[in-house]
């Protein structure tokens, strides 16, 4: 890296961005992904979606690394463009429309100790461009705190998680650590 001027937890956080992308290449779709490289599997859950009520994980170590991952979708009833479907960021059509934000304007998708789901709210974090894998991941630097997870949308009552777009599984958090 030199001549990037990277250094100290600038350089750490560059390494491990490279190493989800390169796991998230490698994840088959409905699979259980496997561990970025020197990480390992700390927790794996089911993220809710019948309700903005949410989960909590097990206590992250403070100053630890872990990389977040959300997999799977879930039926998220009949939109503006037909029956649709919800990942950790996106709502997706079979017609090829994708949205990240219900007609009210609530941010769709999983949010990490954020509760707010507001019209208007930009929900925490950003889990990055579309991905057709319905895979996504970030690094996170543990705290010492649990964290909640939960999912934002504007009409609850027509989702339902046990119906994935194909091949997909259900919405679910893993949570590596740093080996």
């Amino acid at each position: 890296m030199k001549g990037l001027g990277l250094v100290g937890p600038v350089l750490v956080c560059a390494v491990a961005i490279v190493a989800v992308a390169r796991a998230e290449a490698r994840v088959v779709a409905g699979a259980p992904p496997g561990p970025p490289t020197g990480y390992k599997l700390q927790e794996r859950l089911p993220i809710p979606v019948l309700s903005p009520a949410g989960i909590e994980t097990r206590q992250l170590a403070a100053g630890r690394r872990y990389i977040l991952r959300v997999t799977g979708t879930f039926f998220e009833g009949v939109g503006f463009y037909g029956p649709g479907y919800g990942d950790a960021e996106y709502g997706f059509y079979k017609t090829g429309q994708v949205i990240d934000r219900c007609r009210n304007g609530v941010d769709l998708g999983a949010g990490i100790n954020d509760m707010n789901v507001s019209p208007g709210h930009v929900k925490k974090p950003r889990w990055g461009a579309y991905h057709a894998s319905h895979v996504y991941s970030r690094a996170f630097t543990g705290t010492g705190t649990r964290l909640r997870i939960d999912y934002h949308d504007c009409a609850y009552p027509d989702n339902r998680p046990a119906r994935q777009w194909q091949g997909t599984g259900r919405l679910t958090l893993w949570i590596y650590a740093a080996s």
